[in-house]
């Protein structure tokens, strides 16, 4: 981990997500944040959907959804979420979301470490019309010393 070289492991990030799609019924889309960006293109992402919350991780040329938010007993369904308060916690191996009242919790992948670059993202679920627009206000990113 590099701070200096903008590398995180272990960070807090809260903003207000407000995004809008062309289509009412879109692949996944909305606005999200990329975090273990490296430089081979190793990565995870973590988008607001809406209907749920999409964790992916990927590489240069692929994603792999890792875990989707439902009404399943593991993930509880996130309510309408194309406007949310949106936090994300990434300690220890670990990603907390806390996204109005909802509060969900993934178990990162140990072949993979979260130390990386971090990044603002809209995932697009669509190319007619406008695609997909992402709005991020109120934004804080923390990271522990």
């Amino acid at each position: 981990m590099d701070e200096a070289k903008g590398e995180y492991e272990n960070f807090v990030f809260s903003a207000h997500f407000k995004w809008d799609s062309y289509t009412s019924t879109p692949d996944i889309s909305g606005c999200g944040i990329g975090f273990g960006i490296k430089e081979d293109g190793k990565h995870y992402a973590v988008f607001l959907d809406r209907e749920n919350v999409v964790l992916a991780k990927g590489t240069e040329s692929t994603a792999k959804r890792m875990g989707l938010a439902s009404d399943s007993e593991r993930f509880p369904i996130i309510p309408k979420p194309a406007e949310a308060n949106f936090a994300a916690a990434v300690w220890n191996g670990n990603l907390y979301l806390f996204i109005n009242d909802t509060f969900v919790h993934f178990v990162l992948p140990s072949d993979q470490d979260a130390v990386g670059k971090f990044a603002l993202s809209v995932l697009s679920g669509g190319n007619s019309g406008y695609g997909t627009r992402c709005e991020m206000s109120n934004i804080n990113f923390w990271t522990p010393k």
